[in-house]
């Protein structure tokens, strides 16, 4: 599952992924991820359950691709309606969120 920021930021930024490797189970999952002002953002982590590397980055491609195609349009309204004009108000929660301290 996906919260509705994520998918709001993977469609309005360029991401990557990164598929990886379990060094116990030899099995591959995959990182969504976007570098912004030189920093790495973590989006998405699917835990290692595919057989080889390229079945990880189909999987990672197919997530990202179902995101960017859903219409997000009414909940971006919505969230714009609660707490002002919807791009710009979008846009600074997504930029806050992106400067918070990472732990």
């Amino acid at each position: 599952m996906v919260s509705l920021l994520t998918a709001l930021i993977i469609q309005g930024n360029e991401t990557k992924i990164y598929p990886y490797q379990d060094k116990s189970s030899k099995k591959w999952g995959y990182e969504v991820s976007r570098i912004e002002r030189g920093n790495f953002r973590p989006l998405v982590t699917c835990p290692a359950v595919y057989d080889s590397e390229k079945i990880a980055q189909q999987e990672g491609d197919g997530l990202v691709d179902s995101i960017r195609k859903l219409d997000l349009s009414p909940k971006r309204k919505e969230l714009g309606d609660l707490i002002g004009d919807s791009k710009e108000a979008v846009q600074a929660v997504i930029d806050a969120s992106n400067d918070s301290p990472q732990r």
